[in-house]
């Protein structure tokens, strides 16, 4: 059986709009925004303090999370009285609401004498009401606990406003919720039907592959069942050809196409240059001899694992596919960019079919090392369109079929035009295993 990453379950939710917390604490300052506030258009921030410093930490705070600080209001005078301070933070307030760039005000306040929460929260609330925007505040330095400053906060009679008492944990709050605000406005586009797909045919040919595979067991396909089974989906991988004569590696590399490739077939070593297990751009019959006599005596230590060779692919970036068929979630789609650091850093994306247009948009630019995709160090962009369609026909493959346990694509490399499969494994198991029973996706 398989079993999708822990990632992907909150890759999942952040898919389908879902704001996830870690504690109730969290669960409720995120309540106490969205059941009263208006949902910010946007991730412009204006910061209001009566301190200097504590202004800076919200600030610094808010921008890794994706909030922008268009303004810092720090001359904010809580000390000239009820009668006047007031008046003038309202005034202040309405400005920088009406200011198109400033969707969310967070207001961190030190205690201030003559001035209650209660009178604070209120003017901060019937600004937001009144600007239709939102507003929090985070009541720093209050050792009364008297003083309730947690919650809803206000004058009897008045509006209450999202108050804190930790301006960081305002901050998180408001940075998911602004989240979830453009993930409802962003348009998320229709799923994406790639085409020549052939739904009926490849059922048909996985139903005969499976024949005898029963219970929880997996069975891995050859090479050659594994394309054919892709291929229904138009998914293309570039052949290899295995050897075990050098004679015969000539002849399979005059069928594959010069210049050729040659590496292992050990599943360890295939991908890596620097163990010894690729050689690449192969010109020639005599170059090829040498090469398999260089890396059979480097492969020693290894098992002398066969050899194969692959025709030379245009260059590119390599990238990891994978697709499987977790018990609980159904099928799940993850994109990585090939090498040690996906799996170490845990750098992958996940997510789960049917999916639109934003969703094969984000999948592909999610990962952090997703930037070398895009004219990283002034290397040429990759071909992003190419990546995208193969992310759509696998997503497509394994929604259709959940008799397809497991598939991977290890490398893709993906240049300036296009981009090649180089090596596909696909594992196929018994469909009853399935066990999300429901939709994952309403179509109209």
């Amino acid at each position: 059986t398989t079993q999708a990453p822990a990632a992907a379950l909150d890759a999942m939710m952040r898919q389908a709009g879902v704001i996830r917390v870690d504690t109730i604490e969290q669960l409720m300052d995120i309540a106490q925004i969205a059941s009263s506030q208006a949902l910010p258009q946007g991730p412009g921030l204006a910061v209001y303090s009566n301190s200097v410093a504590l202004a800076k930490v919200v600030a610094d705070s808010a921008v890794p999370l994706g909030l922008d600080v268009n303004r810092l209001v720090t001359d904010v005078d809580l000390d000239a009285g009820m009668s006047l301070a007031l008046p003038a933070l309202r005034a202040s307030l309405l400005e920088s609401l009406a200011d198109t760039s400033v969707h969310a005000v967070v207001a961190a306040l030190l205690p201030a004498r003559g001035l209650t929460v209660e009178a604070l929260a209120s003017v901060l609330a019937e600004c937001a009401a009144e600007a239709g925007k939102p507003i929090i505040a985070a009541f720093t330095g209050i050792l009364d606990p008297s003083v309730h400053v947690e919650g809803m906060v206000g004058a009897d009679g008045r509006p209450p406003l999202p108050c804190y008492s930790n301006a960081g944990a305002a901050v998180a709050a408001l940075a998911s919720i602004v989240r979830y605000a453009q993930w409802r406005d962003r348009d998320q586009g229709l799923f994406v039907e790639p085409e020549g797909c052939d739904v009926d045919g490849t059922r048909d040919t996985l139903a005969a592959m499976l024949a005898g595979v029963t219970g929880e067991k997996i069975r891995k396909l050859d090479a050659g069942a594994a394309a054919a089974l892709l291929a229904g989906y138009g998914i293309e991988v570039l052949p290899s050809f295995g050897f075990g004569t050098d004679e015969e590696a000539v002849s399979a590399a005059d069928k594959a196409g010069w210049p050729v490739v040659l590496k292992t077939t050990d599943p360890a070593l295939r991908h890596r240059l620097d163990l010894g297990g690729v050689r690449l751009d192969i010109q020639d019959a005599g170059s090829l001899r040498q090469n398999i006599a260089q890396m059979r005596r480097a492969l020693e230590p290894y098992g002398s694992p066969s050899l194969e060779v692959q025709a030379m692919a245009p260059v590119g970036q390599a990238c990891t596919f994978r697709a499987m068929e977790d018990p609980l979630l159904g099928p799940v789609v993850s994109f990585g960019l090939a090498g040690d650091a996906v799996n170490l850093l845990d750098d992958w994306a996940h997510r789960v079919p049917p999916l639109s247009a934003a969703d094969l948009h984000d999948v592909i630019r999610s990962p952090r090392a997703s930037r070398k995709l895009f004219g990283y160090q002034g290397l040429p962009a990759v071909d992003v369109a190419a990546l995208e369609d193969i992310a759509a026909r696998l997503a497509k493959l394994k929604d259709d079929h959940p008799g397809i346990a497991l598939v991977e694509f290890n490398p893709v490399l993906a240049g300036p035009a296009g981009a090649t499969i180089l090596g596909a494994e696909v594992w196929i198991g018994n469909a009853a295993q399935r066990t999300d029973s429901a939709r994952r996706a309403m179509r109209s």
